[in-house]
């Protein structure tokens, strides 16, 4: 719709039937966030037995509207319900789909989240679980037609110029000299059981493994090596985690760079500078050795080459240095994570039956042969250098925390309990079952080999239609987080994995192993490092700066900003966008639930896609 037929439509007089649809749905959707999930027990004088009157009783107690609250929220919806009416008439079937979509697994998710039941299973909630999924699929859709309508177009077209000169070495100092008072204040860097793990596998203290990716590892203890080596094993950490840093202050000051380049808005700039330099989460992972932080600078750099090389293609300026540049990204990024590879591959595959279509080079294929070197590469580390390959249990996360649900909540047959205790101690899984982690299930699986995988896999399908119900409930709650509004969980859950867990300690349970350093931090600055920890815990109580840290809202804007490539007919764009998802799915199959370092890669390549809404077509 035009800017006129907008400000005629926004002249003329509201009518009835309007503001009651506008009433009826703001007091809807108020009720949707309000909604109580934990079912109430009805006292003597509330249940009369009849069953409507029970089913009013029950409703009383789960739907929240009483207070002065609970009216405000209801008179926000109803004004912005009745302003998108307004002004964006009409009926958009994807996002209605996708809204839908939305609803039933928030729905679901918050459910498992309070009750680890789902209410549409519970006797008498049925239709007030369908009144909840939709009004929560109908908060996303206004707010998603807002954001693609009118927030999205204002935020990125740059009508005005930039008032500030924007120089990619400045950003990348600012951005630097944020994190600088956590690299000083944790010197020489935070390090838990991972950062041990690989020291320990590379420098002989345990067996070689790529459980964590092998060539991060010997970067890691290059570095420890030549600090150990100049009588200070701080300073060999301390150097990897300061060259590690600036290298990437420079590719997140490439993204507002590249953000710069396609005339986003000045604002857009200084919120994209601001989310790398002052989101605590950033400051946090700058101080940690862990191989997630590098991880994510280096899948962000391969989501800016391949922008940039789509570009090029577009405007017929590719050359030979875009090729390589974006074939050693791909490359780093599957060295230095075990599960980028599953995402990269497919990605660059697209690119490059894509930029040969388009430019009819042959040094288009260089990206896809460079990251193939991967497995060569891994081969010499299996078959020469004696590393053990993942365990195959590794994979299969999602598919055991189903079978531990079943296990601790379904009735089994003795034919099944026979099978299962080939591979499980079923009390044990009774027991140790933690919907959000599969590490205790995972980590006494009787499945050391691929034969005992795929055997295991053959009786998880064949229990699937007998079980489908504790299948979908294990799986939902092992893998919420990433897509679902659930609330922040506690600081210890998911073995201090769950959310932006901000590792502030040096050490590990593998006491045998952390013997054989010398390791501390500086006590004089133990005041600093409280007061930074305590910044995270802040920062997540403030309204809007907290939701840098809620995972599903970079899973939901990622699926708002594909769905406005594909409305702007930008097909091409959608490459980047498969490598992301890839990820996400990649994290859904992962051993944690609502783990924000697994996920960090995506949110840190989040603000690259932005640019992508420009008008910037295909020629």
């Amino acid at each position: 719709m035009n800017q006129t037929a907008n400000r005629n439509s926004a002249g003329t007089r509201p009518s009835g039937f309007q503001i009651l649809v506008s009433f009826l749905l703001g007091v809807w959707m108020c009720l949707a966030i309000l909604f109580t999930y934990q079912k109430p027990t009805l006292d003597v004088y509330e249940d009369s037995g009849h069953a409507l009157a029970h089913s009013i009783a029950l409703a009383a107690k789960l739907l929240n509207g009483y207070g002065i609250v609970a009216a405000l929220l209801s008179f926000f919806f109803m004004y912005f319900v009745y302003k998108t009416l307004r002004r964006y008439p009409g009926f958009r079937v994807p996002l209605f789909i996708v809204s839908l979509i939305f609803g039933i697994l928030n729905q679901l998710s918050l459910s498992l989240y309070y009750t680890d039941q789902f209410t549409f299973w519970t006797k008498g909630t049925t239709l007030y679980t369908i009144f909840i999924m939709a009004g929560q699929a109908l908060i996303f859709y206004f707010l998603s037609l807002w954001f693609l309508q009118f927030l999205l177009p204002a935020l990125v077209e740059n009508k005005r110029g930039c008032r500030l000169k924007w120089h990619f070495i400045p950003t990348a100092l600012i951005i630097f000299c944020c994190w600088l008072p956590w690299i000083i204040a944790y010197y020489p860097a935070s390090m838990d059981n991972d950062v041990f793990y690989q020291l320990g596998t590379t420098l002989g203290y345990m067996p070689r493994s790529n459980h964590h990716p092998w060539f991060a590892s010997l970067v890691l203890a290059h570095f420890y090596k030549t600090g150990h080596a100049l009588g200070s094993d701080n300073l060999g950490i301390f150097l990897f985690v300061l060259i590690r840093d600036i290298c990437l202050a420079m590719i997140f000051a490439s993204v507002v760079m590249l953000l710069k380049e396609s005339g986003a808005r000045e604002e857009v700039l200084v919120l994209s500078l601001a989310f790398y330099a002052v989101t605590p989460v950033f400051g946090a992972y700058a101080k940690h050795a862990f191989k997630d932080t590098l991880a994510g600078g280096l899948f962000t750099l391969f989501i800016l080459c391949l922008i940039r090389s789509i570009r090029a293609v577009q405007e017929k300026e590719d050359s030979l240095r875009y090729y390589i540049f974006l074939g050693i990204s791909a490359l780093l990024c599957a060295l230095f994570r075990n599960n980028f590879v599953y995402a990269l591959l497919p990605a660059l595959l697209f690119f490059v039956c894509y930029a040969i279509k388009k430019s009819r080079k042959w040094f288009a294929i260089l990206p896809l042969a460079l990251t193939l070197l991967f497995y060569p590469y891994m081969g010499y580390a299996y078959h020469v250098e004696g590393v053990q390959k993942t365990e195959p249990v590794e994979a299969l996360s999602l598919p055991l925390q189903q079978t531990a649900r079943v296990i601790r909540d379904d009735k089994l047959s003795p034919s099944e309990e026979k099978q299962l205790e080939k591979y499980f101690n079923l009390s044990q899984v009774r027991n140790e079952y933690d919907p959000i982690l599969s590490d205790p299930v995972k980590y006494h699986a009787g499945i050391k080999t691929e034969e005992d995988a795929a055997a295991y896999l053959s009786l998880w399908a064949k229990m699937l239609p007998f079980h489908y119900k504790s299948y979908v409930k294990a799986g939902i709650a092992q893998t919420s987080g990433y897509y679902a509004f659930v609330p922040r969980r506690s600081y210890r859950e998911g073995n201090w994995n769950a959310n932006m867990t901000v590792f502030n300690w040096i050490g590990s349970h593998r006491t045998f192993v952390v013997d054989h350093f010398d390791f501390h931090y500086i006590s004089e600055l133990s005041a600093l490092r409280d007061v930074l920890d305590k910044w995270v815990y802040l920062w997540d109580k403030i309204p809007v700066l907290s939701l840098t840290d809620v995972i599903a809202l970079y899973t939901w804007s990622l699926v708002l900003l594909a769905m406005d490539c594909i409305r702007s007919k930008k097909m091409a764009f959608l490459i980047p966008f498969a490598a992301v998802f890839l990820l996400i799915l990649s994290c859904i199959a992962s051993p944690v639930n609502d783990c924000f370092r697994y996920f960090f890669p995506a949110a840190a390549s989040c603000p690259a896609f932005f640019g992508l809404a420009l008008p910037f077509k295909e020629s």
